[in-house]
Protein backbone atom coordinates (compact mmCIF):
# COMPACT_ATOMS: atom_id res chain seq x y z
CA UNK A 1 0.00 0.00 0.00
CA UNK A 2 1.48 3.30 -1.17
CA UNK A 3 1.85 5.88 1.91
CA UNK A 4 1.85 9.92 2.03
CA UNK A 5 4.08 11.79 4.09
CA UNK A 6 1.49 14.61 4.39
CA UNK A 7 -1.89 15.53 2.92
CA UNK A 8 -0.24 18.39 1.52
CA UNK A 9 2.58 16.70 -0.85
CA UNK A 10 0.63 13.53 -2.54
CA UNK A 11 4.19 12.69 -3.69
CA UNK A 12 4.14 8.40 -2.71
CA UNK A 13 7.04 7.52 -0.47
CA UNK A 14 7.84 3.79 0.43
CA UNK A 15 7.27 3.51 4.15
CA UNK A 16 8.13 -0.22 4.28
CA UNK A 17 9.15 -1.08 7.50
CA UNK A 18 11.40 -3.58 7.99
CA UNK A 19 10.91 -5.89 10.83
CA UNK A 20 12.27 -9.49 9.94
CA UNK A 21 15.15 -8.76 7.95
CA UNK A 22 18.86 -7.18 9.19
CA UNK A 23 22.46 -7.62 8.28
CA UNK A 24 25.74 -8.07 9.72
CA UNK A 25 24.43 -11.15 11.87
CA UNK A 26 26.99 -13.31 13.23
CA UNK A 27 27.47 -16.56 11.67
CA UNK A 28 24.93 -19.08 13.30
CA UNK A 29 26.16 -22.51 14.38
CA UNK A 30 24.09 -25.57 14.83
CA UNK A 31 26.53 -27.11 17.62
CA UNK A 32 26.46 -30.53 15.64
CA UNK A 33 29.68 -32.29 14.97
CA UNK A 34 32.00 -35.58 15.51
CA UNK A 35 32.34 -36.97 19.01
CA UNK A 36 35.57 -38.13 20.13
CA UNK A 37 36.19 -41.66 19.23
CA UNK A 38 38.11 -44.60 21.81
CA UNK A 39 40.96 -45.98 21.38
CA UNK A 40 41.04 -49.84 22.46
CA UNK A 41 45.01 -49.55 22.65
CA UNK A 42 46.40 -49.88 25.51
CA UNK A 43 50.30 -48.61 26.50
CA UNK A 44 51.61 -51.83 27.82
CA UNK A 45 50.94 -53.62 24.59
CA UNK A 46 53.93 -53.87 21.94
CA UNK A 47 55.87 -50.43 21.25
CA UNK A 48 53.78 -50.45 17.64
CA UNK A 49 50.37 -50.68 19.57
CA UNK A 50 52.00 -48.00 21.61
CA UNK A 51 52.28 -45.72 18.70
CA UNK A 52 48.76 -46.13 17.27
CA UNK A 53 47.35 -45.48 20.67
CA UNK A 54 49.22 -41.72 21.17
CA UNK A 55 48.31 -41.08 17.63
CA UNK A 56 44.79 -42.23 18.11
CA UNK A 57 44.67 -40.21 21.56
CA UNK A 58 45.80 -37.02 20.22
CA UNK A 59 43.68 -37.18 17.29
CA UNK A 60 40.46 -38.16 19.67
CA UNK A 61 41.93 -34.83 22.28
CA UNK A 62 41.88 -32.62 19.02
CA UNK A 63 38.35 -33.77 17.88
CA UNK A 64 37.36 -33.32 21.82
CA UNK A 65 38.71 -30.00 21.68
CA UNK A 66 37.59 -28.48 18.36
CA UNK A 67 33.84 -30.20 19.43
CA UNK A 68 33.61 -27.88 22.96
CA UNK A 69 34.93 -24.89 20.71
CA UNK A 70 32.53 -25.30 18.33
CA UNK A 71 29.59 -25.56 20.50
CA UNK A 72 30.67 -22.71 22.53
CA UNK A 73 31.22 -20.51 19.69
CA UNK A 74 27.47 -21.79 18.60
CA UNK A 75 26.52 -20.59 22.55
CA UNK A 76 27.82 -17.50 22.25
CA UNK A 77 26.70 -16.81 18.51
CA UNK A 78 23.11 -17.67 18.91
CA UNK A 79 23.24 -15.81 22.81
CA UNK A 80 24.16 -12.76 20.71
CA UNK A 81 21.38 -13.39 17.90
CA UNK A 82 18.91 -13.29 20.63
CA UNK A 83 20.13 -10.64 21.86
CA UNK A 84 20.45 -8.29 19.00
CA UNK A 85 16.71 -9.70 17.71
CA UNK A 86 15.04 -8.53 21.19
CA UNK A 87 16.69 -5.36 20.93
CA UNK A 88 15.60 -4.96 17.49
CA UNK A 89 12.42 -5.83 17.52
CA UNK A 90 12.01 -3.55 20.35
CA UNK A 91 13.12 -0.47 18.52
CA UNK A 92 10.52 -1.50 15.61
CA UNK A 93 7.93 -1.72 18.38
CA UNK A 94 8.75 1.81 19.21
CA UNK A 95 8.15 2.91 15.63
CA UNK A 96 5.07 1.03 14.83
CA UNK A 97 3.91 2.38 18.24
CA UNK A 98 4.87 6.12 16.89
CA UNK A 99 7.35 6.52 19.59
CA UNK A 100 10.11 7.27 16.93
CA UNK A 101 12.42 8.88 19.20
CA UNK A 102 12.76 6.18 21.18
CA UNK A 103 12.99 3.94 18.47
CA UNK A 104 15.90 6.41 17.08
CA UNK A 105 17.69 6.06 20.36
CA UNK A 106 17.39 1.92 20.36
CA UNK A 107 18.53 1.92 16.37
CA UNK A 108 21.32 4.60 17.24
CA UNK A 109 22.26 2.05 20.12
CA UNK A 110 22.82 -0.75 18.41
CA UNK A 111 24.63 0.73 15.82
CA UNK A 112 27.00 2.13 18.81
CA UNK A 113 27.41 -1.50 20.04
CA UNK A 114 29.07 -2.58 16.66
CA UNK A 115 25.60 -3.78 14.86
CA UNK A 116 25.57 -2.58 11.15
CA UNK A 117 22.95 -3.18 8.16
CA UNK A 118 21.26 -1.65 5.67
CA UNK A 119 18.38 -2.52 7.31
CA UNK A 120 19.04 -0.96 10.40
CA UNK A 121 20.08 2.70 9.03
CA UNK A 122 17.10 2.21 6.72
CA UNK A 123 14.39 2.10 9.66
CA UNK A 124 16.89 4.79 11.56
CA UNK A 125 16.43 6.99 8.68
CA UNK A 126 12.59 6.73 8.69
CA UNK A 127 12.29 7.00 12.34
CA UNK A 128 14.38 10.93 11.54
CA UNK A 129 12.35 11.77 8.92
CA UNK A 130 9.23 11.30 11.03
CA UNK A 131 10.81 13.37 13.87
CA UNK A 132 11.42 16.20 11.22
CA UNK A 133 15.16 15.94 10.98
CA UNK A 134 15.71 15.45 6.95
CA UNK A 135 19.43 15.88 7.60
CA UNK A 136 20.02 12.44 9.89
CA UNK A 137 17.86 10.95 7.34
CA UNK A 138 20.10 11.52 4.28
CA UNK A 139 22.94 10.87 6.50
CA UNK A 140 21.51 7.15 7.43
CA UNK A 141 19.79 6.70 4.11
CA UNK A 142 23.08 7.31 2.25
CA UNK A 143 24.73 4.96 4.80
CA UNK A 144 21.86 2.28 4.00
CA UNK A 145 22.14 2.73 0.12
CA UNK A 146 26.12 1.72 0.62
CA UNK A 147 24.91 -1.53 2.29
CA UNK A 148 22.22 -2.05 0.03
CA UNK A 149 23.12 -0.28 -3.42
CA UNK A 150 19.79 -1.79 -5.23
CA UNK A 151 17.49 -1.47 -2.78
CA UNK A 152 14.44 0.46 -4.38
CA UNK A 153 13.04 1.96 -1.03
CA UNK A 154 16.18 3.66 0.29
CA UNK A 155 16.45 5.31 -3.26
CA UNK A 156 12.85 6.61 -3.20
CA UNK A 157 13.14 7.65 0.51
CA UNK A 158 16.30 9.20 -0.24
CA UNK A 159 15.35 11.19 -3.36
CA UNK A 160 11.83 12.13 -1.75
CA UNK A 161 13.68 13.37 1.27
CA UNK A 162 16.25 15.25 -1.02
CA UNK A 163 13.34 16.85 -3.21
CA UNK A 164 11.97 18.77 0.42
CA UNK A 165 15.66 20.35 0.56
CA UNK A 166 15.30 24.27 0.55
CA UNK A 167 18.51 24.27 -1.62
CA UNK A 168 19.08 22.28 -4.62
CA UNK A 169 22.23 19.74 -4.13
CA UNK A 170 25.03 20.44 -5.90
CA UNK A 171 25.71 17.50 -9.16
CA UNK A 172 29.03 15.47 -8.66
CA UNK A 173 31.47 16.78 -11.06
CA UNK A 174 34.51 15.35 -12.76
CA UNK A 175 35.79 12.89 -15.82
CA UNK A 176 33.10 11.08 -17.42
CA UNK A 177 35.24 7.66 -16.56
CA UNK A 178 35.43 8.77 -12.93
CA UNK A 179 31.22 9.04 -13.60
CA UNK A 180 31.29 5.66 -15.03
CA UNK A 181 33.68 3.82 -12.61
CA UNK A 182 31.47 5.19 -9.58
CA UNK A 183 28.48 4.40 -11.17
CA UNK A 184 29.56 1.11 -11.56
CA UNK A 185 31.18 -0.05 -8.54
CA UNK A 186 28.12 1.54 -6.53
CA UNK A 187 26.03 -1.09 -8.14
CA UNK A 188 26.82 -3.47 -5.84
CA UNK A 189 28.39 -3.32 -2.15
CA UNK A 190 31.53 -4.10 -0.90
CA UNK A 191 30.30 -7.13 0.44
CA UNK A 192 28.88 -8.48 -3.06
CA UNK A 193 31.74 -7.41 -5.14
CA UNK A 194 33.87 -9.71 -2.66
CA UNK A 195 31.67 -12.52 -3.07
CA UNK A 196 31.68 -12.46 -6.94
CA UNK A 197 35.76 -12.04 -6.66
CA UNK A 198 35.57 -15.19 -4.84
CA UNK A 199 33.34 -17.17 -7.05
CA UNK A 200 35.64 -15.58 -10.39
CA UNK A 201 38.78 -17.09 -8.94
CA UNK A 202 37.10 -21.01 -8.14
CA UNK A 203 36.08 -20.97 -11.64
CA UNK A 204 39.62 -19.70 -12.95
CA UNK A 205 41.29 -22.66 -10.22
CA UNK A 206 38.70 -25.06 -11.72
CA UNK A 207 39.46 -24.25 -14.77
CA UNK A 208 43.54 -24.60 -15.07
CA UNK A 209 42.72 -28.10 -13.15
CA UNK A 210 40.44 -29.28 -15.72
CA UNK A 211 42.81 -28.02 -18.86
CA UNK A 212 45.63 -30.00 -17.02
CA UNK A 213 43.77 -33.18 -17.60
CA UNK A 214 42.43 -32.55 -20.81
CA UNK A 215 45.47 -31.06 -22.87
CA UNK A 216 43.35 -30.66 -26.03
CA UNK A 217 41.63 -27.87 -24.00
CA UNK A 218 44.65 -25.34 -23.52
CA UNK A 219 43.76 -23.13 -25.93
CA UNK A 220 39.92 -22.54 -25.47
CA UNK A 221 40.86 -22.96 -22.00
CA UNK A 222 43.42 -19.43 -22.19
CA UNK A 223 40.63 -17.60 -23.69
CA UNK A 224 38.42 -18.01 -20.87
CA UNK A 225 40.79 -18.11 -18.20
CA UNK A 226 41.82 -14.49 -19.62
CA UNK A 227 38.08 -13.43 -19.81
CA UNK A 228 37.62 -14.96 -16.33
CA UNK A 229 40.89 -13.24 -14.71
CA UNK A 230 39.72 -9.84 -16.16
CA UNK A 231 36.66 -10.06 -14.13
CA UNK A 232 38.10 -11.53 -11.23
CA UNK A 233 40.76 -8.89 -11.21
CA UNK A 234 37.33 -6.04 -11.88
CA UNK A 235 35.74 -7.53 -9.24
CA UNK A 236 38.55 -7.47 -6.58
CA UNK A 237 39.20 -3.84 -7.65
CA UNK A 238 35.60 -2.84 -7.18
CA UNK A 239 35.47 -4.51 -3.88
CA UNK A 240 39.09 -2.72 -2.32
CA UNK A 241 37.39 0.89 -3.45
CA UNK A 242 34.32 0.37 -1.80
CA UNK A 243 36.48 -0.38 1.05
CA UNK A 244 39.06 2.39 0.52
CA UNK A 245 35.94 4.70 0.55
CA UNK A 246 34.07 3.46 3.44
CA UNK A 247 37.04 3.61 5.43
CA UNK A 248 38.42 7.41 3.95
CA UNK A 249 35.18 8.86 2.75
CA UNK A 250 35.19 12.29 3.47
CA UNK A 251 30.99 12.83 2.16
CA UNK A 252 29.20 14.16 5.25
CA UNK A 253 25.51 16.06 5.47
CA UNK A 254 24.72 18.87 7.26
CA UNK A 255 22.03 18.41 10.09
CA UNK A 256 21.09 22.03 11.80
CA UNK A 257 18.54 23.82 10.07
CA UNK A 258 21.01 26.54 9.55
CA UNK A 259 24.50 26.24 8.82
CA UNK A 260 27.27 29.85 8.69
CA UNK A 261 30.06 28.83 6.60
CA UNK A 262 33.06 31.26 7.70
CA UNK A 263 35.92 32.23 5.99
CA UNK A 264 38.23 31.19 9.15
CA UNK A 265 37.53 28.37 11.91
CA UNK A 266 36.29 30.82 14.04
CA UNK A 267 32.93 32.61 15.03
CA UNK A 268 34.78 36.18 14.97
CA UNK A 269 35.36 34.90 11.26
CA UNK A 270 33.14 36.63 8.46
CA UNK A 271 30.40 34.19 6.91
CA UNK A 272 30.95 33.25 2.79
CA UNK A 273 27.57 31.62 2.68
CA UNK A 274 25.04 29.80 4.06
CA UNK A 275 24.08 26.08 3.80
CA UNK A 276 20.41 24.72 4.76
CA UNK A 277 20.24 21.42 6.21
CA UNK A 278 20.44 17.92 4.18
CA UNK A 279 22.95 19.88 2.00
CA UNK A 280 25.89 17.21 1.03
CA UNK A 281 29.67 18.31 1.65
CA UNK A 282 33.16 17.32 1.30
CA UNK A 283 34.88 17.32 4.80
CA UNK A 284 38.20 18.30 3.91
CA UNK A 285 40.27 18.98 7.43
CA UNK A 286 39.53 19.31 11.36
CA UNK A 287 40.74 22.20 13.32
CA UNK A 288 39.49 21.58 17.15
CA UNK A 289 36.01 22.16 17.37
CA UNK A 290 35.78 23.30 13.22
CA UNK A 291 35.59 21.49 10.35
CA UNK A 292 36.49 22.61 6.91
CA UNK A 293 34.00 22.05 3.81
CA UNK A 294 33.52 22.19 0.59
CA UNK A 295 30.15 22.52 -1.49
CA UNK A 296 32.06 22.78 -5.01
CA UNK A 297 35.19 23.79 -6.55
CA UNK A 298 35.19 27.35 -5.36
CA UNK A 299 32.68 27.37 -2.71
CA UNK A 300 34.95 26.26 0.85
CA UNK A 301 34.52 27.28 4.07
CA UNK A 302 34.47 26.54 7.80
CA UNK A 303 31.48 25.29 10.02
CA UNK A 304 31.26 23.78 13.69
CA UNK A 305 31.85 20.22 13.90
CA UNK A 306 28.64 19.77 15.11
CA UNK A 307 26.87 21.04 12.20
CA UNK A 308 28.01 18.43 9.91
CA UNK A 309 28.13 14.12 10.29
CA UNK A 310 30.18 12.04 8.63
CA UNK A 311 28.02 9.63 6.30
Amino acid sequence: MRKYLSAEDPTPWRGRFVINRWANLPTMFDGNSEDGFRSACRMADRPVRGRWHACLVGRAGCVVAFSVLWVLVATCSMAFADSFQKRFFEANKHYTRGEYAKAASQYEALIRSGIRGGHIYYNLGNAYFKLGQKGKAIVNYLRAQKEMPQDGDVFTNLNFVTSLLEEAQVAETGPWYERVFLVARRSFSAGTWFILSLVFFFLICTLSGYCIFKPNLKNAGFVVGAVLSILWIGCLGFHLSSVVEARDSKLSVIIEPKADVRYSPSYSGAVAFELSEGMKVMALKKEGDWVQIRLAKDKSGWVPATSIEKV
